[in-house]
């Protein structure tokens, strides 16, 4: 989904012609020169991390109540967060795709949100959500992606996350982007239990110096139930 948006934000950016900016520069002394200079090749192996199975294996299913996220996503009437779930939904509803009709939003592809219900199929009530996210690459990045992840959780999960410390949950994933780089995969995650819901921070080491001239920041939430496994450790065949 990222990759898809992406091409659509490259083509207005480069009309724009603007730079990336050392943003998260005062992160760490060495001013992301680790995450500059690194580059890693796409691994397409027989092993990879699988957010599916890593739910399935665990048995990490999340509640979903149509009838309570459709009220809740109306009663937001958010501009900038777009839902998808399972149901089908009317056409006074939503659209085909899955996809529920809110008239406020709005496309704005340096700050917007996918929010959606995925099952695995396993019976009823086997699903998880997962996220796709974009925030402007300024001073407000980690305001945004609290708000971002604060609104899904309404959502989801209506239990308010406590501030200081999903800040610093916030603030280490930018950290570790910032200044330690990605792992052999390219990717740098960040996941810790809150309410009762274990949210996994994911996004490729590019964007967090300034992904050519896209002054936007890509990442991506995945929520499941609380649980001491590690998603970051747990790779696939």
């Amino acid at each position: 989904m990222i990759k898809i948006i992406l091409t659509i934000i490259l083509s207005f950016s480069l009309l724009q012609g603007c730079s990336s900016k050392e943003v998260l520069s005062y992160l760490c002394k060495v001013d992301g020169k680790k995450a500059k200079e690194e580059k890693y090749q796409s691994i397409e192996k027989n092993l990879s991390r699988d957010i599916y199975l890593f739910v399935v294996n665990n048995d990490l299913y999340l509640d979903y109540n149509f009838k309570k996220i459709y009220s809740k996503y109306k009663e937001m009437n958010s501009n900038y967060l777009k839902l998808k779930v399972i149901d089908r939904l009317s056409a006074t509803q939503g659209f085909d795709n899955g996809i529920v009709h809110n008239e406020n939003f709005e496309d704005n592809y340096h700050q917007m949100s996918t929010l959606e219900v995925r099952t695995t199929g396993q019976g009823p009530n086997t699903n998880y959500y997962v996220s796709d996210n974009f925030v402007p690459f300024d001073e407000n990045i980690h305001k945004n992606i609290y708000q971002s992840i604060s609104d899904q959780i309404f959502l989801i999960n209506s239990k308010a996350l406590d501030k200081s410390s999903f800040d610093n949950f916030i603030e280490n994933f930018l950290t570790k982007g910032r200044c330690q780089g990605g792992d052999q995969y390219g990717k740098v995650i960040t996941e810790k239990n809150f309410n009762g819901v274990h949210i996994i921070l994911e996004s490729e080491l590019e964007w967090f110096v300034g992904k050519g001239q896209v002054n936007s920041f890509a990442y991506t939430v995945y929520y499941t139930k609380m649980t001491d496994k590690i998603y970051e450790k747990s790779l696939y065949y």
